[in-house]
């Protein structure tokens, strides 16, 4: 079947292909060796595991990166198009922040190898978000400009 690909040059091999799936759905090397167990397939060592994880990250980190700032050079033509910017210039974009770490213990102390954060342009968070204090604690945008926090209607209706 990969024969009929077009570009070979972009597949990845099927070791790093199987640590990359393992990665994905928050499994480790152990969630590896049970698939493997489960489908009659050779498993590959720990220490193999350890370096297809690490290139695996590697093309993650890079991907997300360019992914961002590709997002940032967006928002920042539209701030500048729509004649956002403060007093010295620079371009004012709102942030949409939240995130979340699994961490379902059944009886046990789980803690899975990928959580999620999403951004998207505007601030806000969950009652329970650390973004927010971080956010606060930091200034990344310096001390005459403060973030602010708006609440999402589920979790505050929730929490009531």
């Amino acid at each position: 079947m990969s024969e009929n690909r077009e570009n070979k040059d972009t597949l990845m091999p099927i070791n790093e292909t199987a640590v990359h799936s393992i990665l994905a759905t928050g499994g480790g090397y152990s969630q590896l060796r049970g698939f493997s167990a489960g489908v009659d397939m050779h498993c590959v060592s720990n220490k193999t595991f350890l370096k297809h994880m690490k290139n695996v990250s590697e093309a993650i980190d890079d991907a997300a990166l360019q992914s961002m700032l590709d997002a940032a050079e967006e928002e920042k033509a539209i701030a500048i198009r729509d004649g956002k910017l403060d007093s010295d210039g620079v371009p004012m974009c709102i942030v949409v922040a939240d995130g979340e770490w699994c961490r379902c213990s059944y009886k046990t102390n789980y803690d899975s190898l990928s959580g999620v954060t999403n951004l998207v342009s505007m601030l806000t968070g969950d009652g329970d978000s650390c973004v927010h204090r971080k956010l606060f604690e930091t200034m990344p945008y310096g001390p005459n400009l403060m973030v602010e926090k708006v609440e999402c209607m589920n979790p505050v209706l929730r929490n009531y």
